[in-house]
């Protein structure tokens, strides 16, 4: 394991809540880039361009989420397209050296399949469209309506 690989699976043995956290923020990057985009800010882009998006891995949750919690509209046009990855968080496997290390990934999974679910020390505040996307990519019986509705 790398140096890398274990300071992530430390962080997310001592704070499973990270890995939402990361993801949020990696929404919002993107969300705050198509803005600047649609309003102008960003010349290399037209204003009226398509987005479609490529994932691969843990990038697919990560779209999926995007696409079905479409912040503002910005992915009505969208496109798709995943590889190695698209399964629900539950049935995900993150057990690797190159990605990190049992424990942390055990730790992963009970947190997202019960505390985070309850809303375990009021840590899930957003409530939005992003946030419910995501719970519907925990486990096949969540949000199953809203992700049927979606794909």
């Amino acid at each position: 394991m790398s140096f890398v690989n274990y300071a992530i699976s430390a962080r997310l043995k001592a704070d499973p809540y990270r890995f939402y956290l990361g993801g949020r923020e990696t929404l919002y990057n993107i969300w705050q880039f198509i803005s600047d985009v649609r309003s102008g800010r960003c010349m290399l882009f037209d204003r009226s361009c398509t987005f479609n998006v490529f994932a691969y891995s843990i990038g697919a949750l990560l779209s999926q989420v995007l696409l079905m919690g479409d912040h503002n509209g910005f992915f009505e046009r969208s496109k798709l397209f995943m590889f190695c990855g698209g399964s629900f968080f539950s049935e995900m496997n993150g057990r690797s050296k190159m990605i990190m290390d049992e424990d942390a990934f055990e730790a992963l999974q009970r947190y997202y399949k019960n505390d985070f679910l309850n809303d375990y020390q009021g840590r899930r505040l957003y409530g939005d469209a992003a946030e419910q996307a995501f719970v519907a990519h925990i486990a096949y019986g969540l949000n199953f309506r809203e992700r049927e509705m979606f794909s």
